[in-house]
C-alpha cells in the first residue's frame, strides 16, 4: 500500500465515525464497563499480547521497548515517550479498522495461537497517554482522548504527517 492509500484509508474511517455510528458507542460502553482492566500498568500486558499475536514473516520475533525523556511525537502535556518496536509484517487496513472499533478484533477469525480477541486491549494505553501513535508500513496515525468537538476520540484516527526519528531508526 502506498502512503497516499494509507492516508485515504484513515480519512475514510474518520468520515464514517463522524456520522455518529451509535453501534460503536454502545459496544464501547458495554465492553469498557464490563471488561477493561482498571490497573494503570495493564497496558503493558496488552502491548506484549499484541506483539505475541502479530504476524511475523519467517523471522524470529523481536520486541523492543524503550522509554525516552523527550517527546518525539510532540504530544501536548507528555513528559516522555514509550516506544514499542517489533519486526512484525506490519499493519493491514483491516487492522486499522479494528483499532477504530470496539469489540471488532481481527484475531477472532484466527483459529489458534492468539491471546487477545476482544477488540479492546489496545485502548488500555489511554490509561497512560492522551494520544497513542502508530507507525506501521505506510500507515502513520494517532488517536486522542475524546474532546468536546470529537467525542469518539478513542476510535477516531488522525493522520500523522511525519514519522519521528526515534521510530525511523
Amino acid at each position: 500500500m502506498t502512503r497516499e492509500e494509507a492516508q485515504q484509508h484513515i480519512e475514510q474511517i474518520r468520515s464514517e465515525k463522524r456520522k455518529g455510528d451509535s453501534s460503536d458507542l454502545r459496544a464501547a460502553l458495554k465492553l469498557l464497563a464490563e471488561e477493561l482492566n482498571s490497573k494503570e500498568t495493564h497496558f503493558i500486558l496488552e502491548l506484549l499480547q499484541n506483539a505475541e499475536d502479530n504476524e511475523y514473516a519467517d523471522k524470529q520475533p523481536e520486541l523492543g521497548i524503550s522509554i525516552v525523556a523527550d517527546n518525539p511525537t510532540n504530544t501536548p502535556s507528555a513528559d516522555g515517550c514509550l516506544i514499542v518496536l517489533n519486526n512484525e509484517v506490519g499493519f493491514k487496513l483491516e487492522n486499522v479498522r479494528s483499532l477504530c472499533s470496539v469489540g471488532q478484533s481481527t484475531k477472532k477469525e484466527r483459529t489458534q495461537g492468539y491471546i487477545g480477541e476482544k477488540g479492546i486491549g489496545f485502548k488500555s494505553v489511554f490509561r497512560v497517554t492522551d494520544s497513542p501513535h502508530i507507525f506501521s508500513n505506510a500507515l502513520q496515525f494517532r488517536f486522542q482522548i475524546p474532546t468536546e468537538t470529537e467525542g469518539f476520540g478513542y476510535i477516531l484516527p488522525h493522520w500523522v504527517e511525519t514519522v519521528p526519528q526515534a521510530v525511523k531508526e
